[in-house]
């Protein structure tokens, strides 16, 4: 899966990416039921890109697999993160102290939103350090959020 994900992403092949999350996402049920008993009510939070690599590729990765999952489960979909910080792909770089150091602020909860008190499911396509997770979460746990999880369709 992870190869597979890869090798969609660095391509931008989107179209193939929507066939990958809508065959992923039927099989990310039992996973939300899971999620429902530990999180209660939540929304689904895209692991955003910076505006520069969105305009490379052209999509977000994260924002169709949240989008596959809101569709099969009706979960909303909250884009709670701005990615502020223009990084280096972590793909590129190999210890997982490097990759924290490489996304250390890299996030804000964007302003018009409020994160204090809720529940949030990170969506991501591969986790391998968890180095950009992380970040996320500690980004919302750090502006009120109650729980912060994780899903990912790959671990690396």
């Amino acid at each position: 899966m992870k190869r597979v994900i890869k090798s969609i992403k660095y391509r931008l092949v989107s179209d193939a990416y929507e066939d990958l999350f809508q065959i992923a996402a039927k099989g990310i049920g039992g996973k939300i039921t899971d999620c429902k008993t530990v999180l209660g009510d939540f929304a689904l939070v895209p692991i955003p890109l910076h505006n520069k690599r969105l305009r490379e590729r052209g999509f977000n990765q994260a924002e169709m697999i949240a989008q596959s999952i809101h569709d099969a489960s009706g979960i909303p979909v909250v884009n709670a993160l701005d990615r502020i910080r223009y990084t280096r792909a972590q793909a590129e770089i190999r210890h997982a102290n490097e990759r924290r150091v490489n996304m250390a602020d890299a996030f804000r909860v964007r302003p018009n939103i409020s994160v204090s008190g809720g529940s949030f499911l990170l969506v991501d396509d591969v986790i391998t350090s968890g180095a950009t997770t992380g970040e996320a979460a500690r980004t919302l746990k750090e502006a009120g959020a109650h729980s912060v999880a994780v899903l990912a369709l790959a671990q690396g």
